[in-house]
């Protein structure tokens, strides 16, 4: 059947995205999924794509995370 999506933008830091964390929430969504840009992290541009080893969740503890093989650039190497 149609199933409805909502997107919410947060802005920028840790009270933004509760604020608009526990809004979604009051939507009542079977799945939420949080999407970041990792702005904070530095020397990455533009395109650039942030691919972790592991995530941890509010407990702390570590989930190893898996990625399709393909090419990657040492941001020290870049030119």
């Amino acid at each position: 059947g149609d199933r409805d999506l909502l997107l919410a933008v947060s802005g920028m830091g840790m009270v933004a995205a509760a604020r608009a964390t526990d809004w979604v929430l009051g939507q009542g969504p079977a799945l939420v999924l949080s999407v970041g840009f990792a702005g904070s992290c530095g020397g990455l541009h533009v395109g650039d794509l942030l691919s972790p080893a592991e995530v941890r969740d509010e407990t702390g503890r570590a989930i190893p995370c898996t990625s399709a093989p393909g090419p990657t650039i040492d941001p020290q190497e870049r030119s």
